[in-house]
């Protein structure tokens, strides 16, 4: 029987249908879509092609949920059923008039309704940017507070240079009064016996000794002055040696200098390691104690590696390498704005450190994003590295294939190659979870599975779907000659389903008509096969239901975009039974419909 009641959502109904709110199934959120204050339940029933019983147990959660509440009566109804037919069967015969339109009352209600959820977001909103504006001010104070502790230790060392130089200059002041001391007296007349007195008189003694001390400090403080300014490149060989062995790696270093301040440290500029200078560093600082500028076997305690750029080769001679020192005083070593060059992802610039065990490898490191963007935690295991990471966003590849937000994933890592066991991330307000094996010896290559959750079809397709959320499994397949290459040539296959969308472009409806009439179709289910590779993208079986309406056909999308496809539409109904060809053409941009 035909249900002639209308029904407007309420503020509750709104928030579910808007997003604000996820409490309903997807099905049951479909169906409360439709209902807008306007049309009776029997046209919505119609609309979505639902069974009359599961329709009318929806109405009833809706009602008792408070997500809708009934409206004022319709004016005119416009919905007939042919004659002959005994109406038992909803969309048997597609012929139908709407509804009139509802009063104005219901339409004030509605639009009351929206003003309610706009202000209810108007106000989440507010609250968002409280937030990200506290944030923001947070990271501006250590900011301040990290130039503030700089200019601190730059004052320090200003002052202890002045104290420097006023010592320098005090001593100098002290010499010059001693020899105006020792200046003989003008010559004057005296009478003789004064003269012979003084000359019985002793001499006062010369103060040598002091003399000899203001002199060794002055030449101490000039040291240590010139020391600053030193080069000492006789002694690059040694370092370059000494570096070689325990990398493994040819090592270059530009310029060594030694500082004393704020400790004794020596300083190595524009270093660089590897054949092919795989690893760059713009500076380094050994930080070591006063002997080591005259012993060769000087302790030293820690390391910091500033301005540092390699490439994913450079990557594996740092994380792999077995230095040949057995025992080493160097327990950490810090790094600072740290660029990872490589095709696989786009990475920012990271600082960090690592932890130095006894035998001179590293232990463990830590790698952060310079605004904490991203993060990876390295442990040492043996031959293996085990692999922490979490990152707030990350594209896969540079050209951003792939942009995955809120990341994480584990694994390990040899120097044949990295396994992750898994990894999961949201894409396109959905899901993505899957694993990875990459080897780069003899080439590069990937393989693992994907599993994908809830994909908003039409942020991916949006002239193709309206609504519809993709669920699928997919094994994939990257080979390439170097890392570059890796995403070139993919190979995916795996099967699909999305769930209550819209087709555009066609009214299948009319299809089965006889006509190719552009519109849209709602639809219950689109499942399918596919396979990717080089380029083009087959899937060889399609199946679409929209109510009594069924779609069986097979599509082909070109590496330029291009479609080409046939389909089989068929209505399937008690009292009426039909056929219709569909062939599918043009772009995914822009499709066409033909019979």
């Amino acid at each position: 029987m035909y249900d002639k009641r209308v029904f407007l959502k309420t503020l509750k109904g709104l928030r579910e249908v808007s997003g604000s709110t996820n409490d309903l199934p997807e099905d049951l959120r479909a169906v409360l879509k439709e209902i807008d204050g306007k049309i009776a339940l029997g046209e919505v029933m119609v609309k979505l092609g639902l069974p009359e019983a599961s329709f009318q147990a929806a109405i009833k959660r809706f009602v008792s949920e408070k997500y809708i509440t009934e409206a004022d009566k319709p004016k005119a109804a416009g919905f007939f059923a042919p004659s002959g037919s005994s109406g038992s069967e909803e969309g048997e015969d597609l012929d139908f008039t709407f509804l009139a339109s509802s009063t104005n009352e219901k339409e004030d209600a509605e639009e009351k309704a929206h003003k309610e959820a706009e202000e209810a977001a108007r106000k989440e909103a507010e609250a968002k940017a409280k937030k990200e504006a506290e944030e923001k001010a947070r990271k501006a104070a250590e900011a301040r507070k990290e130039v503030e502790e700089r200019e601190r230790l730059e004052a320090e060392e200003r002052a202890r240079e002045e104290a420097a130089r006023a010592a320098e200059e005090a001593a100098l002041r002290e010499i010059e009064e001693e020899e105006e001391e020792r200046q003989p007296a003008p010559p004057h007349t005296q009478p003789a016996q004064v003269v012979s007195d003084a000359e019985k008189l002793p001499r006062k003694p010369l103060k040598l000794g002091k003399y000899i001390a203001i002199a060794v400090v002055l030449l101490i403080v000039a040291g240590l002055a010139l020391i600053h300014l030193m080069p000492f490149n006789g002694r690059i060989p040694q370092f370059e040696k000494s570096a070689s062995a325990a990398l493994q790696q040819p090592v270059k270093i530009r310029s060594l200098n030694f500082a004393l301040f704020p400790q004794p440290h020596w300083r190595l500029q524009s270093v660089s390691i590897g054949g092919e200078a795989q690893v760059k560093i713009g500076s380094a600082r050994a930080f070591t104690d006063f002997s080591g500028l005259f012993s060769e076997g000087a302790v030293l305690k820690s390391l910091v590696l500033d301005s540092v750029s390699l490439n994913a080769e450079g990557l594996g001679i740092l994380l792999f390498a077995r230095p040949e020192i057995k025992s080493a005083s160097l327990r950490r070593l810090e790094i600072n704005k740290a660029k990872l060059e490589t095709a696989l992802a786009a990475l920012p610039e990271f600082n960090g450190s690592a932890e130095i065990g006894e035998g001179g490898q590293w232990q463990k490191i830590t790698l952060r994003g310079e605004e904490g963007q991203i993060k990876f935690d390295l442990q040492a295991k043996g031959d293996k590295i085990g692999i922490e990471l979490s990152a707030d966003a990350l594209a896969l590849p540079r050209e951003a294939v792939l942009k995955l937000k809120e990341i994480e994933a584990s694994g390990e890592a040899d120097r044949d190659g990295l396994t992750l066991s898994e990894f999961r991330g949201r894409l396109y307000d959905g899901v993505l979870k899957g694993s990875v094996r990459l080897k780069w010896k003899p080439e590069w290559m990937a393989e693992g599975v994907l599993d994908a959750k809830g994909l908003e079809v039409a942020a991916m397709l949006a002239k193709v779907f309206g609504g519809g959320k993709l669920d699928g499994k997919a094994t994939y397949t990257l080979r390439g000659g170097n890392a570059d290459q890796l995403f070139a040539a993919p190979r995916l296959e795996g099967n699909f389903i999305i769930h209550n969308g819209i087709l555009h472009g066609v009214d299948l409806k009319q299809v089965i008509k006889g006509e190719i009439v552009t519109g849209t179709s709602v639809f219950n289910e689109v499942a399918g096969e596919f396979i990717h590779e080089g380029g083009v993208t087959q899937l060889p079986r399609v199946g679409l239901t929209a109510g009594l309406i069924s779609a069986v056909g097979k599509v082909g999308v070109q590496a330029d975009k291009k479609v080409q496809g046939q389909f089989e539409v068929e209505l399937k109904s008690s009292l009426m039974k039909a056929r219709a060809n569909l062939g599918v053409s043009g772009t995914t941009e822009e499709l066409r419909y033909t019979r």
